[in-house]
């Protein structure tokens, strides 16, 4: 999955415009996240890339940089 696409994917999950998100925004903090979304989230990278999360391990992230190094930043090519 390409940094890009990933961004693409939590814009549409957050329901906002792809070009207002990257590796700094608080997603937690955006108006549209709730638990639905997390669940998402969680779902798109277990599909996409893999990645074995818990929807607490969301919790603790600061931004969309915190939740990319916890999946695993080899995980997301250029």
């Amino acid at each position: 999955m390409t940094r890009k696409a990933l961004l693409e994917e939590l814009a549409f999950l957050l329901d906002v415009p792809e070009n207002t998100l990257d590796e700094k925004t608080k997603f937690r903090e955006l108006d549209n996240y709730n638990s639905l979304v997390a669940i998402g989230i969680v779902s798109m990278l277990e599909e996409k890339v893999g990645a074995k999360l818990d929807i607490w391990q969301l919790r603790n992230l600061k931004n969309v940089g915190e939740l990319m190094d916890l999946v695993g930043r080899e995980k997301f090519e250029e």
